[in-house]
């Protein structure tokens, strides 16, 4: 995902947002500078709006999303992840 965000990056495309995850037809982006959620329509990336339904909680120290971490779960095939399995996914990175 680095190296997408990089390219990206490179060619002026999400300036200060990295994608994080997929949630739908949106990105799930993080701010680089304030490290804020927001989601971007992937057909029009004017249309973006902060998002409210990541929650957040402290694992090993460091904070996690979890609604990200969610997405990248239900992606992998795991259709209700809980929160235990969000828990160990993002301590995992």
């Amino acid at each position: 995902m680095a190296a997408v965000n990089q390219k990206l990056h490179d060619q002026g495309i999400l300036p200060g947002f990295d994608i994080v995850g997929i949630r739908g037809s949106d990105f799930v982006t993080k701010s680089t500078s304030s490290g804020g959620t927001e989601l971007f329509d992937s057909t029009n990336l004017n249309n973006h709006h902060t998002d409210s339904k990541v929650g957040t909680s402290t694992i090993n120290g460091r904070v996690a999303s979890l609604a990200v971490s969610g997405d990248v779960l239900k992606s992998q095939g795991i259709e209700n992840p809980t929160e235990n399995q969000i828990q160990n996914y993002d301590s995992s990175r």
